[in-house]
């Protein structure tokens, strides 16, 4: 009875869920709002439980980027998602390619916000919903937050 009480207390978390980072459904169009400014705009392409695919484009505080994003579901570890990436995009007219497997921090993720590091560690990406049903996203160019446009 008290182990039953014990691990009830420590239940594990919900299964992986991509609704858990983006409140967005598929097909949406966005703008990326930052301080009340538009940033950028893009497209959630597809969103299941499993999947994740997103194209975008910012040109916030002197970078200009776009690109599209791919992410699925692979396996949870002990301390880590793991999650396939496929990335293709040009920033600051530099093209940039990733086919990789990234980690992203089990605590952070179970707890809402989704962030890992990708090509070599040189870029950071993280998507998150706030208890209002707000995304954000955060990279190396900043935060903003995802405004859906009327369809």
């Amino acid at each position: 009875m008290i182990l039953a009480v014990f691990f009830s207390l420590f239940a594990a978390p919900a299964a992986f869920d991509f609704s858990h980072y983006a409140s967005l459904g598929s097909g949406r169009s966005f703008e990326i709002h930052s301080a009340g400014v538009k940033i950028g705009q893009g497209r959630i392409i597809r969103k299941t439980a499993r999947n994740f695919s997103m194209y975008f484009s910012i040109d916030a505080a002197g970078q200009k980027g776009e690109g599209r994003m791919e992410l699925a579901f692979k396996n949870a570890e002990a301390r880590v998602y793991v999650l396939d990436l496929v990335y293709s995009g040009k920033w600051n007219n530099k093209a940039e390619k990733a086919k990789e497997v990234v980690r992203a921090d089990r605590f952070l993720a179970d707890n809402g916000v989704l962030a890992f590091r990708f090509l070599s560690g040189s870029r950071f990406f993280q998507l998150a919903m706030s208890k209002k049903g707000e995304t954000t996203v955060s990279t190396d160019w900043g935060t903003g937050r995802l405004v859906g446009r009327p369809e």
